[in-house]
């Protein structure tokens, strides 16, 4: 089994919406099925040492079965980069995933807020399908009157080279 990392043990849903109670559901289910299939593995396989560390001493698994390989992304050269015309000439710093709670997304946000302070140009990117978690940073967005931020929604591949080799 692989392994990434144990945040899902870590952080818990406080929200009482209908997205966080499905939410919590799904994180409960997933602890339970991280814990087992780990103590039933031959092999875990982690991306650092300190995942391996925080499984064997949180979940109680054999250091010696966990194996550290470090990741690393694909050369993206199967697509030719499709620019995002909005973003063209602008210098931008870039968040690629999931805007869930436990990414800390709202301190981002306001680095970025004192980060502009130094460089006014620079724009604040978020690429990544839209869901209810997206909304509520851009509400947040919105609420601490942020400027330069940048709501992709999904993106294309050819989209996703572009925007990794011209991020800042």
């Amino acid at each position: 089994i692989t392994v990434h990392d144990l945040t899902q043990l870590r952080f818990k849903n406080t929200s009482k919406d209908k997205a966080g109670l499905v939410y919590s559901a799904k994180q409960k289910i997933l602890n339970k099925g991280i814990k087992s299939a780990t103590k039933k593995a031959s092999a875990v396989i982690v991306p650092s040492h300190f995942v391996a560390k925080d499984i064997a001493q949180n979940l109680g698994v054999d250091p010696t079965k966990i194996v550290v390989t470090y990741e690393s992304a694909d050369i993206l050269t199967k697509a030719t980069p499709l620019q995002i015309d909005k973003l063209v000439g602008k210098p931008f710093i870039l968040y690629v995933g999931t805007a869930h709670a436990h990414k800390n997304l709202n301190r981002l946000v306001g680095a970025f807020k004192i980060l502009k302070q130094a460089f006014p140009d620079l724009t604040l990117v978020f690429a990544g399908k839209k869901t209810i978690f997206h909304e509520r940073l851009e509400n947040y967005v919105k609420e601490q009157g942020a400027k330069n931020v940048v709501f992709t929604g999904f993106v294309e591949e050819s989209e996703l080279i572009w925007l990794y080799k011209n991020c800042r």
